[in-house]
C-alpha cells in the first residue's frame, strides 16, 4: 500500500488554505488522517513534526485528507469517500490534542457509575411498617466523569417485620440517569427495629405530639406564636432519645419552625429597611459624609436586593458636603471611633457633666442607682430625674456629630487646631480692640502659637472668650485680698481659664497662674499656648470637639459644661471668616 501523502493533494490543500476555510464536520477542513492518527495540514507540513508524521505512516493504516469543501478523499485515488469510513482518531494541531469518534464525529465520552454513596443505618420504632422507617427517597451516584447525580430510589425487603426487634436489609432499586451506561452498583441499607417501648416512653412521646397538634395551623401561624413553638421544641428536646423515636408529629413542628423563621426574617427585613430609609433620608438632607457612611453601613442589613440597589443609588446621588466644600480650599476627613454614641454618652453621664438650668449650674450625678444632681457651690446630692435627664438631653444634643456637622457654625468644632500661617498680627489686633489686656498682642499670639503648634486664630478666639475681650479679673492681675493687695503679692494672669474650676473660677485660675509664673501678659500667652498644646493639641485632642469630648479618657477633657464647645466655636467661626483664604481641615468623628 502506498504510504505517502501525494504532493498534488497537499498542494491543492495549501492553495485552498490561502483562501477561506469552512468546517463541515467534527474535524476541520485541511485535516489529514493517517491510520488512527489525525493532524491539521499546517501541523502535518511543519518540518518540526516530520518524524511524528513518518512514524504515523510507518504504523500503517489508510490515509485520508479532508479538502476545503469539507469532502473526505482517499489519499491514493483522490476520490471522495463517505465520512462513515473515517476511523476514530487522536487529533493534533498547534493548539493541542483531542479525540474524535469514527465517522468524523465529536468524541462522546462513556459515563458509568463508579459507586453509590453509602447510607447510614436507620433506626425504626417498634411496630413501624416498611413505608415508615424513614429511608431516603434518593441516592447519590458517583460517576466516572467525576460528577455526582441524585436519582430516585425505591426500597424493598423480603424479611422485614416491624414487630420483631432485629436488623433488616433493604435493597434499593434505581434507574441510570440519561447519558450514563454500564452496570448499576447495588445499594443497601440496614434498618434496625427497636425494642417494644414501655408505657412511660409512649406517654412522654404522646405528650409532645399533643403539644405539636395544639399549635395553630401552618397558615394561621404568626410571630405571636413564636414563644409557643419554641416551648414545644424545648419539650421535644427534654425527652429521651428512645422517646423521641416515638414522636409522630415532628415534621409538623419542623414546618411550624420554618414558618416562624420566615415570619421573623420578614419582620427583621421591614425593621432593617425602615432604619436604612431613615439613615438615607438624613444623609440626603444633610449631605454630610458621616451620615452617608452610616447609611452605607446599614444598607448591608437589607436582604432584598432590589431595595439594596435603590438605597445605594440614592446615596450615590448625594452631593456630599457641597455647601461647605464650596467655601475655600477646605479638607474633610472621617475618624472612626471604637465606641458607640450611646456608650460614650453613658461614660460622660458618669463623669457628672454640667448644664445651666434655671440660672444655676447643675451637675448630673447618680446615687444608689437613682438619678439626680449637685449644684455649683453645694455638693449635696438632690434626687431629680427631671434635671438629670435635662442635662443628659443637652449633652446628647451637643455630643452627637449629626447635630453639629450640618450647622455652619458648630461644624467648626471639628476644625483641626494645629499651627497654620493663616492670620496677620494686624488682623488679630483689630479683633482684640483697644484698652484691654489683649490689646496690641497680635504678634505675641502668633509667635506663641507657632512655638507651641497651635492655630493662632483659635488661640486668640479662646482667649477672647475666656477673658471677655480682655476684661476679666484673671486677665487683669487675678484675685486680691480684702486689703486690696494681690493674693500672691503680685499680679498674675490667666488668659485661657486654665484651672479655673466652676466652683471657684477666679481663685483657682489665679492660683494656677501663680503656680506657672504667669506674671505678665506675654508669659500668660506663651504659657497658655504651651499648656493647651501639651495637654490637648499635641496629644491628639486637636479639635474643639476632641478637647471637650475625649472618648478615650473622660477625665482628660477641657471643661464640664456640655455647651462649652458651642460657645468656643461661636467666636472662632467669626474670626476664621476674617481669613477666607485660610486652608481648613475638618476632622469629623464617626461612632460605631
Amino acid at each position: 500500500m502506498n504510504k505517502r501523502i501525494t504532493s498534488s493533494i497537499i498542494a491543492a490543500l495549501m492553495i485552498a488554505g490561502s483562501t477561506s476555510i469552512t468546517t463541515f464536520a467534527a474535524m476541520g477542513s485541511g485535516s489529514v488522517v493517517i491510520g488512527n492518527k489525525a493532524f491539521d495540514l499546517t501541523y502535518a507540513n511543519n518540518q518540526a513534526n516530520a518524524n511524528e508524521i513518518s512514524s504515523a505512516i510507518t504504523a500503517g493504516g489508510e490515509v485520508y485528507i479532508k479538502d476545503f469543501e469539507g469532502n473526505w478523499k482517499n489519499n491514493i485515488s483522490e476520490s471522495i469517500i463517505n465520512a462513515n469510513i473515517i476511523p476514530a482518531v487522536t487529533y493534533k494541531n498547534d493548539d493541542g490534542t483531542s479525540n474524535f469518534d469514527a465517522g468524523d464525529k465529536d468524541h462522546m465520552a462513556i459515563i458509568t457509575v463508579q459507586s453509590v454513596s453509602p447510607i447510614a443505618n436507620k433506626n425504626a420504632i417498634y411496630g413501624a411498617n416498611a413505608t415508615n422507617v424513614g429511608l431516603p427517597t434518593t441516592v447519590t451516584l458517583k460517576l466516572s466523569d467525576n460528577t455526582t447525580k441524585d436519582v430516585s430510589v425505591t426500597w424493598t425487603s423480603s424479611t422485614y417485620d416491624g414487630t420483631k426487634t432485629a436488623t433488616y436489609i433493604f435493597t434499593g432499586v434505581y434507574a441510570l440517569p440519561s447519558g450514563v451506561t454500564g452496570t448499576k452498583p447495588a445499594v443497601k441499607v440496614n434498618v434496625v427495629v427497636g425494642v417494644k417501648p414501655n408505657a412511660a416512653d409512649i406517654a412522654s412521646a404522646k405528650a409532645v405530639d399533643t403539644k405539636i397538634i395544639a399549635l395553630p395551623a401552618l397558615s394561621a401561624l404568626t410571630l405571636a406564636n413564636k414563644t409557643g413553638v419554641v416551648a414545644v421544641r424545648n419539650a421535644y428536646a427534654s425527652i429521651t432519645s428512645a422517646q423521641k423515636l416515638l414522636v409522630t408529629k415532628l415534621s409538623t413542628l419542623v414546618a411550624a419552625e420554618g414558618k416562624i423563621a420566615d415570619l421573623q426574617a420578614n419582620a427583621d427585613e421591614k425593621i432593617a429597611e425602615s432604619a436604612v430609609e431613615t439613615a438615607v433620608s438624613i444623609a440626603e438632607k444633610s449631605k454630610m459624609n458621616v451620615d452617608v457612611t452610616k447609611a452605607n453601613g446599614l444598607i448591608q442589613s437589607v436582604k432584598n436586593a432590589t431595595k439594596q440597589a435603590e438605597f445605594s443609588e440614592r446615596i450615590s446621588n448625594i452631593n456630599i458636603l457641597d455647601e461647605i466644600v464650596s467655601k475655600g480650599n477646605n479638607t474633610f476627613k472621617l475618624t472612626p471611633y471604637n465606641i458607640s454614641l450611646d456608650d460614650f454618652i453613658s461614660k460622660e453621664m458618669a463623669n457628672t457633666p454640667a448644664a445651666s438650668i434655671g440660672g444655676k449650674w447643675l451637675y448630673a450625678a447618680t446615687k444608689d442607682g437613682k438619678l439626680g444632681y449637685t449644684s455649683e457651690g453645694n455638693k449635696t446630692w438632690v434626687s431629680s430625674p427631671t434635671n438629670y435627664n435635662s442635662i443628659k438631653n443637652q449633652l446628647t444634643s451637643n455630643i452627637n456629630p449629626i447635630n453639629l456637622e450640618n450647622d455652619p457654625v458648630k461644624i467648626y468644632q471639628f476644625l483641626e487646631l494645629n499651627y497654620s500661617d493663616c492670620v496677620s498680627a494686624d488682623v488679630l489686633n483689630k479683633m482684640f480692640g483697644e484698652n484691654n489686656a489683649l490689646s496690641g498682642k497680635g504678634q505675641v499670639f502668633i509667635d506663641a502659637a507657632q512655638k507651641s503648634n497651635v492655630n493662632p486664630l483659635y488661640l486668640a478666639g479662646h482667649s477672647i472668650l475666656e477673658t471677655g475681650h480682655g476684661t476679666s479679673l484673671l486677665a487683669n492681675g487675678g484675685t486680691k485680698k480684702a486689703t486690696g493687695e494681690y493674693t500672691y503679692g503680685m499680679p498674675v494672669y490667666n488668659l485661657f481659664g486654665i484651672g479655673a474650676i466652676d466652683s471657684n473660677a477666679n481663685g483657682a485660675g489665679t492660683s494656677k497662674a501663680f503656680e506657672n509664673g504667669w506674671t505678665d501678659i506675654d508669659s500668660a500667652i506663651y504659657g497658655g499656648a504651651a499648656f493647651i498644646s501639651k495637654k490637648y493639641i499635641n496629644k491628639g485632642q486637636n479639635t474643639i470637639y476632641k478637647m471637650r469630648w475625649n472618648n478615650l479618657d473622660v477625665d482628660q477633657q477641657y471643661a464640664t459644661d456640655v455647651s462649652w464647645a458651642n460657645s468656643q466655636t461661636k467666636i472662632i467661626k467669626q474670626y476664621f471668616d476674617l481669613c477666607p483664604e485660610a486652608k481648613l481641615t475638618f476632622d469629623i468623628p464617626v461612632y460605631k
